[in-house]
């Protein structure tokens, strides 16, 4: 099991010490003898040259990785798919154009307001509420249900402050009822588009071929004013964009400008390989690393989450043994109320937790099974991970790997490649930051 990672910047190494979450620079020709130094055992570790002294400290020192386990008395997010029927035809969509593996259908008000019941008697925090679909925006009521359930809890003191309120769309759809529910509920909208129009309308036109980005632009100007927020944005990372010569900063910057947020998401696409839009390859993502750092380093940090999300790893000291927290700290109800790990897992009876409407949701066998399962996944103890330097900084989507390898626990190897490239780069990043040059 590696302990360290040393990159080579050009001028310096950066040494990553994965236990301490320490970052080192030591200078080039001292190579030989860092990884003298890295290689041996924690007992007796010394360094032989005074520059390496700090870094034998730290390999005496380390006392693994401070992660802390899921609580189970708090929920981080909890994902409503109110709809599991959709407008748009995605030609990448994992969810069945939104479908799922159900008939199209709404969640009622009467699921709506028991999903509520169930998962807030049961935990004593719930973080954030997100609303999802297909389009959540087609069943405003079930969302209106579940407000209402919130509101009325806070008021009789059963819910001491209301969770963050989210809702994640195609935005194609706003009326005065979406805005004035928006506006009531300050609900923070994330809208899902994939580029200039011309990228994103190749990928995502509505059912019957109609394309609209340029409408979603328009729209998302009105639901930013409705929420009194600025909207957030999650793009999808394809051949489409490749095709179009798009790199990642750029279309990380276009969607900065067009939606007027410093919130942007972007997710390489899970796809089969045959599939015309899976990408030729993942680099882009370690390729952006450089010019998101020069964005840091001139003040503006509003780049893209997993950069932040990279960034703040190193420079914290921050350290996961967990590849994501769905089943542990989120949870998503569908919309017959049936309970899964997370949205991506929405209709995989593997996965299926339970319904709402049972009494014995949080005690019953088919929940503690799921629950389990997830719980035990270790980073440190997969034979894929374990080896890496960088396990415990590494995160990922346990859905994108179910649908890639089978596996929710056993990551793609061209994803695997990606992240191991992109923290050798953000290593690099953190350093420059952290010293500013």
């Amino acid at each position: 099991m590696s302990n360290h990672a040393i990159v080579d910047a050009g001028n310096r190494l950066v040494v990553y010490l994965t236990q301490s979450r320490k970052i080192f620079r030591v200078p080039t020709h001292l190579r030989s003898e860092l990884e003298a130094l890295c290689d041996e055992a924690a007992d007796g570790v010394a360094a032989t040259h005074p520059s390496l002294a700090p870094i034998a400290a730290a390999l005496r020192d380390c006392a693994g990785p401070h992660w802390r386990p899921a609580s189970r008395t708090t929920l981080r997010k909890l994902s409503l798919n109110v709809t599991n029927a959709c407008n748009m035809a995605c030609r990448y969509c994992y969810a069945n154009e939104g479908e799922y593996g159900s008939p199209q259908g709404m969640m009622t008000r009467e699921v709506a307001r028991q999903s509520v019941d169930a998962l807030f008697d049961h935990f004593e925090t719930i973080g954030a509420v997100q609303f999802f679909g297909g389009e959540p925006l087609l069943n405003v009521p079930a969302i209106e249900a579940v407000c209402e359930a919130l509101r009325e809890r806070h008021a009789t003191g059963r819910l001491a402050e209301l969770p963050l309120l989210g809702l994640v769309t195609n935005g194609t759809i706003v009326n005065e009822r979406v805005e004035r529910v928006l506006e009531e509920n300050r609900i923070h909208v994330t809208v899902s588009f994939d580029g200039p129009p011309d990228v994103n309308d190749r990928v995502r036109p509505l059912k019957g071929g109609r394309v609209v980005g340029d409408a979603i632009l328009e729209n998302a100007r009105r639901l930013a004013a409705a929420s009194g927020q600025p909207v957030g944005v999650e793009a999808t990372w394809s051949r489409a964009q490749q095709d179009a010569g798009l790199s990642l900063s750029e279309m990380v910057g276009y969607l900065r400008r067009a939606f007027d947020t410093q919130d942007v998401h972007v997710a390489p696409v899970c796809l089969p390989d045959s599939h015309p839009l899976q990408p030729r390859g993942l680099a882009d993502f370690p390729r952006s690393v450089p010019a998101f750092t020069e964005q840091v380093l001139n003040g503006d940090y509003a780049t893209f989450s997993k950069y932040r999300l990279g960034l703040g790893a190193y420079v914290r000291g921050l350290a996961s043994d967990i590849f994501c927290d769905a089943g542990l700290g989120v949870l998503s109800v569908g919309s017959t109320g049936r309970v899964y790990p997370c949205f991506m897992f929405i209709d995989d009876d593997e996965f299926d937790m339970g319904s709402v409407f049972d009494p014995d949701l949080f005690t019953g066998a088919r929940f503690r099974a799921v629950y389990d399962r997830f719980a035990t996944a270790s980073k440190r103890s997969s034979e894929q991970c374990g080896p890496c330097a960088f396990r415990t900084v590494c995160s990922g989507c346990l859905g994108a790997n179910r649908i890639e390898t089978g596996d929710p626990f056993r990551v793609s190897e061209e994803t695997c490649r990606m992240n191991h490239a992109f923290h050798e780069a953000m290593l690099v990043a953190a350093d420059r930051v952290s010293t500013r040059g």
